[in-house]
């Protein structure tokens, strides 16, 4: 599990209380490492959930296919636009 800085970002990969902790100063960032440290069934649920969605996440197939529906849809709109129908967004 992470334990990061409560900042845009982190706030976009990082759900706190479930892949990890997001600490708003270092006195809250101490506490979540301290806790993790201390609380070993805490720390592989909360590591095995981020595990999880960075696989869900950041699969390089799911990546690849999410890029060529982009630029099929891009080619697509840009077809239309040239021949005077909905415009590129």
């Amino acid at each position: 599990p992470a334990v990061a800085t409560d900042v845009i970002g982190n706030r976009d990969i990082i759900l706190h209380n479930e892949t990890g902790f997001l600490a708003r100063d270092s006195d809250e960032m101490r506490q979540h490492v301290a806790r993790l440290i201390d609380d070993v069934q805490l720390r592989r649920c909360l590591g095995a959930h981020a595990r999880d969605m960075a696989v869900r996440r950041f699969d390089l197939k799911r990546l690849v296919d999410d890029m060529e529906r982009l630029y099929g849809e891009a080619i697509v709109e840009t077809a239309k636009a040239r021949r005077g129908g909905a415009s590129v967004r």
